[in-house]
């Protein structure tokens, strides 16, 4: 059911909450709620990068010719069919993890059931299978049945508040990861062609807060730090604490991506484990990354057999770690490496140095360099107090394919205060 979920959202945009809330159920795990999703739609087109992936690329004609060839059979038109996707979608997720879908309210409720079943049932493979009604001009999708008899009888409520201004909002009251505990909640809104969201996570146990205090604000000289089209910087108290923190909880992380994935994750194994003990003390948790990517992903965007343009990368983790350190790592882990000067090559392929308190790593070469704007570009945004703060500049991608020179980024800011986590997004 995430997979539908996951569909349904890439093409809707963010909206107020509607009359279609009186179907919260009493129990949920959480709930996210959008309202006049036409006339927002439109609102999301006005961002570059949406104009650029619907309307240059092609993606909305190629859609709606995909339904109208589905829709054909049902003897419906496709506008019918959006209508009901056009004023407020609700959607529920469940203890049991199942998700409960609720659109409309349309007059086309009834006519779309029977082509919404077999849309899902067709993208959703087999084996798998969907629940899908009309129950007071509102369809209700879901994986059990009893999942919407929840959503029908409703008597729930959204007990946080949220500004005006809030054209989506989501909350959970208490999500899960492992043994640890959240609570969360966020809401989005346009502003100057953008969409801007904001959210809180708050920790609901002592774990979760052991997990969440790593977070600190990067309070270091950024003069040699290095940005490209995709930059990082992070900074933990503790990394080595919170990752293996994170990989005693990988096995629920791991059942939920394999529920939606066919792939096979395994969690860290006793060697692996070793490396985190033998990193304690060591690592201070300051990292940045940088990468360039718009030349090769042009190339495979337009057909290229053979890409002849290598992504740029490189890698800095604040650290007191030797060249021998390094060795022990490498064997501990068994990846193939050999000393290259002051380097080491790593699997034939990344460059690997210890350099002024510095883990640096290097694709494809040491001397790999990025343009100096990317960096006036990253600086502009960054505030001081952020612990995560992740930018990734489109304008040169859509610049190439499209020839289109527009502003276009996503921007992503991590603070922790009074020992909440509060998120900021930006999609230009």
């Amino acid at each position: 059911m995430r997979k539908i979920l996951i569909a349904l959202l890439s093409i809707i945009s963010v909206l107020m909450i509607g009359s279609v809330v009186k179907f919260i159920p009493k129990d949920y795990v959480s709930v996210v709620v959008y309202k006049n999703v036409a006339q927002n739609y439109n609102n999301l087109k006005s961002t570059t990068t949406f104009s650029f992936l619907l309307d240059t690329m092609g993606f909305e004609g190629l859609i709606k010719s995909m339904l109208q060839t589905q829709l054909l059979s049902y003897g419906l038109e496709l506008d019918d069919f959006l209508d009901v996707l056009s004023h407020e979608i609700m959607v529920i997720t469940f203890e049991n993890k199942d998700v409960c879908v609720v659109a409309g309210p349309s007059e086309n409720a009834d006519k779309v059931v029977d082509a919404l079943r077999d849309m899902i049932s067709q993208t959703t493979g087999e084996g798998t299978s969907a629940v899908v009604e009309a129950y007071e001009e509102y369809v209700f999708i879901a994986g059990k049945e009893e999942s919407i008899e929840k959503c029908k009888e409703g008597g729930g409520s959204l007990p946080e508040t949220f500004p005006e201004n809030a054209q989506a909002i989501s909350y959970s009251p208490s999500a899960k990861l492992g043994d640890m505990g959240f609570s969360t909640k966020g809401y989005s809104f346009f502003e100057d062609g953008k969409i801007v969201s904001k959210g809180t996570i708050i920790p609901l146990n002592q774990s979760a807060k052991e997990f969440l205090s790593n977070l600190e604000p990067v309070k270091e000289n950024l003069k040699d730090m290095t940005a490209g089209e995709l930059t990082l910087y992070l900074n933990m108290r503790d990394p080595v604490t919170f990752l293996e923190m994170l990989a005693k909880n990988l096995e629920d992380i791991v059942q939920e991506v394999q529920n939606e994935i066919p792939i096979e994750i395994k969690p860290p194994e006793e060697k692996e484990m070793k490396i985190f003990e033998d990193l304690k003390g060591k690592v201070h948790g300051l990292g940045y990354l940088a990468l360039d990517f718009h030349e090769p992903l042009v190339e495979l965007m337009m057909g290229a057999t053979e890409v002849t343009t290598q992504p740029k990368l490189k890698i800095s983790l604040k650290a007191d770690i030797t060249s021998q350190d390094l060795e022990e790592i490498f064997k501990t882990s068994e990846v193939s490496y050999e000393k290259k000067g002051d380097y080491y090559l790593v699997e034939n392929q990344i460059y690997v140095e210890t350099k002024g308190g510095y883990v640096n790593a290097y694709y494809p070469d040491p001397n790999v360099s990025f343009d100096p704007e990317a960096m006036k570009k990253f600086e502009k945004y960054i505030e001081g107090n952020e612990s995560l703060l992740f930018y990734v500049d489109l304008s040169k991608l859509i610049e190439s394919l499209s020839g289109t020179q527009e502003e276009a980024y996503i921007l992503l800011k991590m603070y922790v205060k009074d020992g909440k986590v509060n998120t900021s997004l930006i999609l230009k």
